[in-house]
């Protein structure tokens, strides 16, 4: 495939051993390169340097198996971006086998690279987050998966064993499956959230605030987030050093990775608890919204 030049891109470069620290390995103040992480900026930055204006990195960051780029190539260039990556890629190798005594064998990239065109000033600031986000977010990860391994089956006597009424829901009853911190159901001040797709921009704006005065005294709010203004609420929560319990709308599988940087720092400080009832996946209708939206309220309220 041909790359348009002059176009905004968001590389990934894989290393052929996946799962493996080969860039960067976890240590507690977060990622650290490696030599050959530490390597492979280099030569990646001896390139732009070479390339002067036509080829501009704005973003690199090193994780333990792959290598994040955000890059603005302005051209022209000798030869195309796929090719100015497997020269990279070749350089890379060679400095590691010459400097590192690295690699004395077989291939120290994996095939090819995943490239991402942006077009718009926010797709470009968007893939910026991402890439310095990126380093952190695996960090709190592997910290939550450290912390609680994978989700598992949970009873409690906060946790209904029925269908709260008036749900008419044709399903199974729950079976509860949980990742995170179980203490917070043991919290005395459990408030349920729910707002209306329909809530007006002052009715959101007091969710919030509410949310960010209940962090400072102790509240826990327990929602399904199905909404944007539930989405806001427990966002806010945790935004301001809260804690959160959300009620998945899906089952927790024993692969279950939470996404989002809130929620990973939450996850990995024990502020947050992902609950589901779910034993199978179900279309998210209206009475699986009013069944985990009533189980909210019973959760709050036992």
């Amino acid at each position: 495939m041909r790359y348009p030049i002059p176009g905004w891109y968001f590389l990934t470069l894989s290393a052929a051993c996946r799962g493996r620290s080969v860039f960067a390995e976890l240590r507690p103040e977060g990622f650290r390169p490696t030599p050959l992480g530490r390597l492979a900026e280099r030569e990646w930055r001896a390139l732009c340097a070479k390339r002067g204006a036509a080829l501009v990195t704005h973003a690199f960051e090193t994780m333990p198996d792959h290598i994040h780029v955000l890059v603005h190539a302005a051209g022209p260039l000798p030869r195309s971006l796929g090719g100015e990556i497997g020269g990279y890629k070749a350089a890379v190798t060679a400095c590691a086998r010459r400097e590192l005594g690295l690699v004395p064998t077989g291939d120290l990239w994996g095939p090819g690279f995943d490239a991402r065109r942006k077009t718009t000033p926010q797709e470009i600031a968007a893939a910026r987050l991402y890439a310095e986000r990126n380093p952190a977010d695996g960090r709190d990860k592997r910290a939550a998966k450290a912390r609680y391994g994978a989700p598992a089956p949970i009873s409690h006597r906060r946790l209904p064993a029925d269908w709260p009424a008036p749900p008419a829901l044709d399903a199974p009853p729950p079976a509860w499956a949980a990742f995170g911190n179980l203490a917070l159901l043991e919290s005395e001040s459990l408030v349920p959230v729910r707002l209306s797709r329909r809530a007006t921009v002052a009715e959101l704006a007091t969710a919030e605030a509410a949310a960010i005065a209940g962090a400072k005294t102790g509240e826990v709010p327990v929602s399904p987030a199905l909404s944007p203004g539930e989405r806001r609420v427990l966002a806010a929560a945790l935004r301001a050093g809260g804690r959160a319990i959300h009620l998945e709308c899906q089952p927790l599988s024993p692969y279950y990775r939470p996404t989002g940087p809130a929620r990973l720092a939450a996850l990995a400080e024990g502020r947050l608890l992902v609950l589901s009832p779910l034993a199978v996946a179900l279309p998210l209708h209206k009475p699986l919204a009013e069944a985990l939206n009533a189980c909210a309220r019973e959760i709050a309220a036992r």
